[in-house]
């Protein structure tokens, strides 16, 4: 128990660090370059003096690479004609993301532990070829082998259709998701995906899922800070009731002692 303990730990640590970077960086960038910290503006000032004042060719060439790169996209993002540079939007996608990478690792780690705990519940018609196997040295090798061979395909599968899949026979674990739940976290999945996959363009596969938008085929994708807290709290839902629910069935623990051991409110 205290395994699976450590990989909620884990997890909130990580989500908690997504979500405080980006409510920071939100105020930092506003109104770019105005509210930096003066620490990093004198470091930019140096940083820019070196490569403008380098002198000697040579000398030139000795700079490191990381301070030519820093000043190319500074001059590329500094405010011009009027406008300012909006960073919001970079940084409400990087949040999404990362959260949704977090959560799909803490499933997978979750039914890792599953299958450790319980390897009878591996599906019975798994094929595992002998020269696979043959160089390990225990029974335990050889069922970390089929596990991770197990997580590895069942890895490209929905998170929807995991968490479907732990609820249903022959794991039964009674994950408390509810189904609009679900339906936004499908949809959050389509964000991250026409962020990484479409340039985060509007497609038809994203209006299918969220009919009510007001966006248009092609049009860019616009976040706020709302849906993405949104996000977080539901990714957190979707973690913590995962553990209650394993912990409950594999341990015989109550989810109430769970959760308020971990200091969650299904209820919030």
């Amino acid at each position: 128990m205290e395994k699976l303990k450590y990989i909620l730990i884990e997890f909130t640590k990580a989500v908690s660090k997504i979500h405080l970077l980006g409510t920071i960086s939100d105020e930092i960038f506003a109104n770019f370059p105005a509210n930096l910290p003066q620490i990093v503006k004198d470091s930019w000032r140096e940083k820019t003096k070196k490569i403008i004042f380098a002198g000697d060719p040579k000398e030139t060439m000795k700079l490191d690479f990381k301070d030519y790169g820093f000043l190319g996209s500074l001059i590329h993002v500094l405010p011009s004609e009027g406008k300012e540079t909006d960073f919001q939007q970079v940084i409400l996608r990087q949040d999404l993301i990362n959260y949704l990478a977090h959560l799909e690792a803490v499933m997978q780690d979750i039914q890792r532990f599953i299958f450790t705990n319980k390897p009878e519940l591996l599906p019975e018609e798994k094929e595992v070829k002998w020269k696979e196997i043959s160089d390990k040295k225990s029974v335990t090798e050889i069922l970390d082998f089929i596990i991770n061979k197990q997580l590895e395909k069942s890895g490209y599968d929905k998170l929807t259709y995991q968490i479907e899949r732990l609820n249903n026979k022959p794991f039964l674990f009674k994950i408390s998701i509810k189904k609009k739940e679900l339906e936004k976290l499908d949809l959050l999945i389509a964000i991250r995906n026409l962020i990484l996959h479409n340039g985060n363009r509007i497609s038809n596969d994203y209006l299918t899922l969220n009919p009510t938008s007001s966006f248009k085929v092609g049009e860019q994708l616009v976040l706020t800070r709302d849906e993405i807290n949104e996000a977080h709290v539901l990714i957190q839902r979707v973690a913590y009731e995962s553990y209650a629910s394993v912990g409950n069935i594999l341990f015989g623990i109550a989810k109430e002692t769970l959760y308020n051991e971990m200091s969650y409110n299904p209820e919030r």
